[in-house]
């Protein structure tokens, strides 16, 4: 995929193509995509939906992926633009869209208000609301693993490196300091020096990557504190719940609680 230098170069281009803004990646591949992480405000949303606009010049029918699963919050006001433009061009959107997959944040908060969308907006489109990349190919009915992997890589030279650092530990939250530098391209050394300079620390990143596997093991199912402990690299129950609480502010079982009331 060529690289557009900036979102106005995507517009013009789009055909096997990819831009990188700060909250987002866009992509045209086999399948429209957007990737979008961290905390994506109004302006974020309107440069998302304008990015999107590419998939109405297509004449389709076309799929599209919309992968959120590094999103740890959604403003409410971005919310609204999303959806307004959704409803200003549903009628196109329904004649040039085929399916889409919505892969839910890691984030539990971050995914009810993604899970929501579709409640509070009508679908313009067959859409599906997907916890996994798995999930996603299985409903689109191609394979997304290796394209999404190649954007989140690619796009990771557009953003901090404490973000990329976070799309490495998405994958696998057990990763140690040097197999992250590695995939980043960095020496450990020199992702130590990058992750100070921003005002956070490896050990700091990869605890909230455990903890944020471990709340989404603990809402979405009814493993035990010592089995979910071991599915995010810890010998024992103990250790997750030291991490999690200093993390949280409370154990996994008082968390899976209030979760499950909410």
């Amino acid at each position: 995929m060529r690289h557009a230098e900036d979102l106005d170069a995507y517009l013009r281009e789009s055909r096997d193509s990819y831009v990188v803004e700060p909250n987002f990646c866009a992509f045209h591949a086999e399948v429209f995509g957007l990737v979008v992480w961290g905390r994506p405000g109004i302006e974020q949303a309107r440069r998302i939906v304008e990015a999107r606009c590419v998939e109405l010049a297509d004449s389709g029918p076309h799929d599209v992926v919309l992968d959120y699963r590094l999103v740890e919050l959604i403003d409410v006001e971005a919310f609204k633009v999303l959806a307004a433009w959704l409803d200003k061009h549903r009628v196109l959107l329904g004649k040039v869209t085929n399916k889409v997959a919505l892969i839910q944040p890691a984030e539990p908060y971050a995914a009810a208000t993604v899970g929501g969308f579709y409640r509070v907006v009508t679908s313009p489109y067959r859409s599906e609301v997907c916890e996994t990349v798995a999930e996603a190919e299985s409903w689109l009915g191609i394979p997304l693993t290796a394209r999404l992997a190649e954007i989140h890589d690619r796009s990771s030279a557009g953003r901090t490196t404490m973000t990329a650092l976070a799309a490495q530990l998405e994958r696998r939250p057990d990763l140690g300091v040097e197999e992250a530098a590695e995939a980043l391209g960095l020496s450990p050394r020199t992702l130590q020096r990058r992750l100070q300079a921003e005002g956070t620390t490896f050990i700091h990143e990869s605890r909230k990557a455990i903890v944020r596997r471990a709340k989404e093991l603990l809402a979405r199912t009814d493993d035990n504190v010592a089995s979910i402990a071991k599915a995010v690299g810890f010998a024992t129950a103990q250790h997750l719940t030291d991490v999690f609480r200093a993390e949280v502010g409370v154990p996994p079982a008082a968390w899976r609680k209030t979760t499950r009331r909410t």
